[in-house]
């Protein structure tokens, strides 16, 4: 699982929480850029869509509800990932077959 995505995820929301909005859309671009798969891209925009929420919710009860639940979509979406994309066994692609 690629737990760095929901890492960047949360540094998003902590430099939002600190009024440095330039390093959260820094943070977005980095992790719409990374993107490797089609479930990347979607947790990284379900990433900003929480991060946004974040801000729009700042003085609401909801804010709490919005981030974890939030949160909890892309480690959702990151363990859907695995499950439907193995990852390759042993030493599979760094030597040739045979050794």
């Amino acid at each position: 699982m690629d737990f760095t995505f929901l890492f960047i995820v949360i540094l998003m929301l902590l430099a939002v929480k600190s009024g440095l909005t330039w390093v959260a859309a820094g943070l977005a671009i980095l992790l719409l850029f990374t993107s490797k798969s089609k479930y990347l891209i979607l947790a990284a925009i379900v990433g900003i869509g929480v991060v946004l929420g974040a801000r729009f919710f700042e003085n609401s009860d909801l804010n709490f509800w919005v981030i974890a639940g939030g949160l909890g979509l892309i480690l959702f979406i990151l363990a859907r990932r695995d499950t439907e994309e193995p990852s390759a066994a042993g030493m599979g692609g760094m030597y040739p077959p045979g050794y």
